[in-house]
């Protein structure tokens, strides 16, 4: 086949079910190009093919022997499935399984597409590779590079050269050679993503990774776009995340220089390692939400997070500072902070010498501070500073509590508690507005009640904050007398008033008798206890008693 398409012409569509040959040149300045072959023989290039749109081949092999100019190339296998393998270099070109570029010829487009083909109609590529095996070096000279496989893709002899930005779908990504030049990864997706590269990288896109997502760089890696897995692995020089890091667990590392966090780490378990310095300062849209800190050292490291963190492991770095404002801080059994910091000087406390104020240490910030079984607190290289700040209360474990020997530990509360078990070298302890502390152990190896006077607080010694049951900071041992409890009587409780008795219920009782006995008191308004028995009387006759003979004078009430 000749072809020769007059400019102005909108699309070159040809499919074919024999091979398919190209003698003479195909140009679209305003169009695409799509051409097919169902022949293992597939398509042979000889003349020049542009496209000011999309070039789209599709067919089991390709021959270039000649150049295509396009805005995208495409490349698909005809079979369903079938792999796309891409070769090496030879003196010749570049020779691919799939595709041969002669000596002479080229592929110039802003697009590399390999596995997946716009077929005529649609308005979106389809992917007809099953996998994608780059079998030998493979160099894109600086172009975009896509790879879309519904199975893996692989580099099994060779490594990836001089990609712009690589993006594509596709099963398990496994690009470990270590020659990789990648410059930028796109929006991939993948069921899991391996890559080692040699040249600063940046992920300006999405990476979607499954069930992992790894990147190994030699040398500076940034993250501007999302990266999103189960499991999480970045390691380069230097690691900046400006952008977000969403994962169950990451592991962060900065093999010679800094980790700088701007963005947001999502994290379930956040684990990693800085030469320089580790900055999570979490200034994203989602404020940092790690649940756990676990197994990190760097010279210094901050973190900032906005849900409560758990730190287990080993924390190691002369400088500290964790920053939970609004949330709770713990720290887990068997975890262990190695830290820089001083030997308490005598004296009142040197402001300056606080990790709060730049000294050496750790410094915790948080709603409330909780610590859980044994845990320790150790110097890098001599003694070590912790100090925990907190807008609630301060709960260390009762039996087993903070251990370090050679740690001056600072707790400043507002009006909140302070509980459990310290064992220390030096303890200072401040409060805004009284609350309590009712601390056990021990200061400078004294456990006993005496320890309380080796403590210092401030504003004032308070009455309310004890170690070992003394007060702490008192010239000498002041135990708490608890005074006797004071026992407040029952309330008196007036029983009901009872009915007032009065002349007429004597009337009853007595009957019609007791109005005409001689010396009647008067009607009676209040006999307290006072009981009445109602007995049967017969009522007198009228007027039967009113004759002095019946009645004599010296009868009176009394008498009945």
């Amino acid at each position: 086949m000749t072809p020769s398409t007059p400019p102005g012409t909108a699309d070159f569509l040809l499919t074919d079910l024999s091979p398919l040959e190209v003698d003479g040149q195909i140009s679209v300045p305003s169009g695409n190009i799509f051409l097919s072959s169902a022949d293992p023989g597939g398509i042979t290039v000889f003349g020049p093919i542009n496209a000011s749109g999309r070039v789209g081949l599709q067919a089991d092999s390709v021959n270039l022997e000649a150049s295509i100019t396009a805005g995208v190339f495409e490349l698909a296998p005809f079979t369903q499935g079938g792999t796309l393998t891409l070769g090496t270099f030879v003196e010749t070109g570049l020779a691919l399984d799939s595709l041969t570029v002669g000596e002479g010829s080229s592929i110039q487009a802003g697009l590399l597409r390999f596995g997946a083909v716009t077929l005529p109609g649609s308005a979106a590529p389809t992917t007809t590779a099953g996998s994608i095996v780059v079998a030998g070096t493979f160099d894109v000279l600086g172009t975009n590079l896509e790879l879309d496989a519904t199975g893996g893709i692989s580099e099994t002899g060779g490594a990836l050269l001089n990609v712009g930005t690589l993006t594509g779908t596709g099963g398990a990504w496994t690009l470990t050679d270590p020659g990789n030049t990648i410059n930028v990864l796109g929006n991939i997706t993948a069921s899991s993503f391996v890559l080692n590269d040699t040249v600063p990288l940046g992920v300006n896109g999405t990476l979607s990774g499954g069930s992992n997502a790894t990147i190994t760089d030699t040398a500076d890696l940034s993250v501007g776009g999302t990266i999103t897995a189960a499991a999480v692995g970045l390691t380069a020089t230097n690691l900046a995340i400006a952008g977000l890091v969403s994962a169950t667990t990451a592991n962060l590392v900065a093999t010679t220089g800094s980790i700088v966090e701007t963005g947001s780490l999502v994290v379930g378990t956040l684990t990693g390692t800085a030469a320089a310095t580790a900055n999570l300062n979490g200034a994203g849209p989602s404020a940092n939400q790690i649940t756990t800190l676990q197994n990190f050292s760097a010279a210094d490291l901050t973190l900032r997070n906005g849900t409560d963190l758990s730190i287990a492991g080993s924390l190691t770095a002369s400088n500290i500072t964790l920053l939970a404002p609004t949330s709770q801080i713990s720290l887990q059994d068997g975890a262990t902070i190695v830290t820089g910091g001083t030997a308490r000087p005598a004296g009142p406390i040197t402001v300056s010498l606080e990790p709060a104020n730049g000294g050496p240490g750790t410094f915790i910030q948080a709603a409330g501070f909780t610590q859980v079984g044994s845990s320790s607190i150790l110097g890098i290289d001599g003694p070590a500073t912790l100090q925990v700040s907190v807008t609630g209360n301060i709960q260390f474990d009762p039996p087993l509590g903070l251990t370090g020997n050679t740690t001056w530990l600072i707790l400043n509360l507002t009006n909140g508690t302070a509980a459990g078990n310290v064992f220390v070298n030096a303890l200072d302890l401040s409060y805004t507005q009284p609350g309590a502390a009712t601390l056990l152990g021990s200061v400078a190896g004294n456990a006993t009640k005496t320890a309380a006077m080796l403590a210092s607080i401030q504003p004032a010694v308070n009455n309310n904050y004890t170690l070992n049951g003394c007060i702490i900071g008192a010239t000498i041992c002041q135990p708490i007398v608890v005074p006797p409890p004071i026992v407040v009587p029952p309330p008196i409780v007036t029983p009901p008033q009872q009915q007032k008795p009065s002349l007429s219920l004597y009337t009853s009782v007595l009957g019609s008798l007791y109005s005409f006995l001689p010396g009647t008191p008067a009607p009676l308004v209040a006999l307290p206890n006072f009981k009445l028995v109602a007995l049967p009387v017969l009522p007198a006759p009228p007027g039967q008693l009113t004759d002095p003979d019946v009645v004599p004078p010296n009868i009176s009430y009394q008498d009945y």
